[in-house]
Protein backbone atom coordinates (compact mmCIF):
# COMPACT_ATOMS: atom_id res chain seq x y z
CA UNK A 1 0.00 0.00 0.00
CA UNK A 2 1.11 3.63 -0.66
CA UNK A 3 0.81 6.36 1.22
CA UNK A 4 1.13 9.87 0.69
CA UNK A 5 4.04 11.66 2.75
CA UNK A 6 2.67 13.46 5.65
CA UNK A 7 -0.40 10.77 6.22
CA UNK A 8 -0.74 9.26 9.17
CA UNK A 9 -0.52 5.27 8.89
CA UNK A 10 -2.73 2.65 10.86
CA UNK A 11 -0.29 1.70 12.43
CA UNK A 12 0.77 5.20 14.03
CA UNK A 13 -2.73 5.93 14.35
CA UNK A 14 -2.76 2.37 16.79
CA UNK A 15 0.72 3.41 18.02
CA UNK A 16 -0.09 7.19 19.13
CA UNK A 17 -3.73 6.89 20.06
CA UNK A 18 -4.02 3.75 21.50
CA UNK A 19 -6.86 4.73 23.76
CA UNK A 20 -9.75 4.14 21.34
CA UNK A 21 -13.02 4.56 20.93
CA UNK A 22 -16.18 3.67 18.96
CA UNK A 23 -19.18 5.11 17.93
CA UNK A 24 -22.11 4.35 15.88
CA UNK A 25 -21.84 6.21 12.64
CA UNK A 26 -24.92 7.75 12.14
CA UNK A 27 -24.11 10.08 15.57
CA UNK A 28 -21.36 11.27 14.16
CA UNK A 29 -23.11 13.26 10.77
CA UNK A 30 -24.09 16.99 10.31
CA UNK A 31 -24.05 19.21 13.21
CA UNK A 32 -22.83 16.14 15.70
CA UNK A 33 -19.29 16.08 13.74
CA UNK A 34 -19.16 19.87 14.57
CA UNK A 35 -19.89 19.15 18.19
CA UNK A 36 -17.87 16.31 18.58
CA UNK A 37 -15.18 18.31 17.27
CA UNK A 38 -14.99 21.48 19.06
CA UNK A 39 -15.49 18.88 22.30
CA UNK A 40 -12.21 17.58 21.30
CA UNK A 41 -10.40 20.47 20.48
CA UNK A 42 -8.35 20.32 24.06
CA UNK A 43 -8.56 16.62 23.86
CA UNK A 44 -5.81 14.53 22.58
CA UNK A 45 -7.73 13.72 19.65
CA UNK A 46 -5.83 12.07 16.10
CA UNK A 47 -6.37 14.06 13.37
CA UNK A 48 -7.66 11.17 11.66
CA UNK A 49 -10.40 9.02 12.68
CA UNK A 50 -11.65 5.34 10.68
CA UNK A 51 -14.33 3.24 11.13
CA UNK A 52 -15.19 -0.35 10.56
CA UNK A 53 -18.45 -2.54 10.17
CA UNK A 54 -19.60 -5.11 13.19
CA UNK A 55 -23.49 -6.60 12.84
CA UNK A 56 -24.30 -4.50 10.29
CA UNK A 57 -23.91 -1.33 11.82
CA UNK A 58 -20.93 1.53 10.87
CA UNK A 59 -18.93 2.32 13.61
CA UNK A 60 -16.69 5.23 13.35
CA UNK A 61 -13.48 5.17 15.97
CA UNK A 62 -11.97 8.48 17.59
CA UNK A 63 -8.47 7.75 18.59
CA UNK A 64 -7.13 9.82 21.89
CA UNK A 65 -3.08 9.56 22.98
CA UNK A 66 -4.62 9.66 26.59
CA UNK A 67 -6.73 7.57 28.38
CA UNK A 68 -8.44 9.95 30.36
CA UNK A 69 -9.19 11.94 27.02
CA UNK A 70 -11.09 8.82 25.58
CA UNK A 71 -12.61 8.48 29.06
CA UNK A 72 -14.06 12.37 29.17
CA UNK A 73 -15.06 11.69 25.66
CA UNK A 74 -16.94 8.36 26.26
CA UNK A 75 -18.89 9.87 29.05
CA UNK A 76 -19.93 13.16 26.89
CA UNK A 77 -21.16 11.12 23.90
CA UNK A 78 -21.18 7.05 24.50
CA UNK A 79 -19.65 4.52 22.71
CA UNK A 80 -17.58 1.94 23.96
CA UNK A 81 -13.37 1.52 24.23
CA UNK A 82 -11.82 -0.66 21.78
CA UNK A 83 -8.31 -2.25 22.15
CA UNK A 84 -6.43 -1.77 19.11
CA UNK A 85 -5.29 -5.66 19.21
CA UNK A 86 -8.98 -6.98 19.25
CA UNK A 87 -10.21 -4.32 16.72
CA UNK A 88 -11.42 -5.86 13.51
CA UNK A 89 -8.79 -6.05 11.16
CA UNK A 90 -8.47 -3.35 8.91
CA UNK A 91 -9.82 -4.43 5.03
CA UNK A 92 -7.03 -4.69 2.62
CA UNK A 93 -7.73 -4.89 -1.40
CA UNK A 94 -8.75 -8.82 -0.93
CA UNK A 95 -9.82 -10.62 1.83
CA UNK A 96 -8.26 -13.69 2.41
CA UNK A 97 -10.08 -17.11 3.14
CA UNK A 98 -8.09 -18.41 5.82
CA UNK A 99 -7.72 -14.79 7.63
CA UNK A 100 -7.98 -15.41 11.45
CA UNK A 101 -8.81 -12.85 13.70
CA UNK A 102 -7.06 -11.17 15.90
CA UNK A 103 -8.55 -12.05 18.92
CA UNK A 104 -7.42 -15.76 17.53
CA UNK A 105 -3.68 -14.72 16.52
CA UNK A 106 -3.56 -12.69 20.13
CA UNK A 107 -4.74 -16.36 22.10
CA UNK A 108 -2.64 -18.33 19.57
CA UNK A 109 0.64 -16.34 20.88
CA UNK A 110 1.44 -14.82 17.33
CA UNK A 111 2.06 -11.65 16.43
CA UNK A 112 -1.10 -9.60 16.13
CA UNK A 113 0.48 -7.39 13.43
CA UNK A 114 1.82 -10.00 11.70
CA UNK A 115 0.52 -13.05 9.27
CA UNK A 116 2.80 -15.20 10.18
Amino acid sequence: MVYRKGELSKAMMDRDWPHQVALPAMRCHGHNYITIRLFCEPLSLCPRTHSFRRHDHDLMVFCFATRDHGEKFRDRFGGEFLDPATRPRWPGPSTRRNDVSAVERLRNGRCINCDD
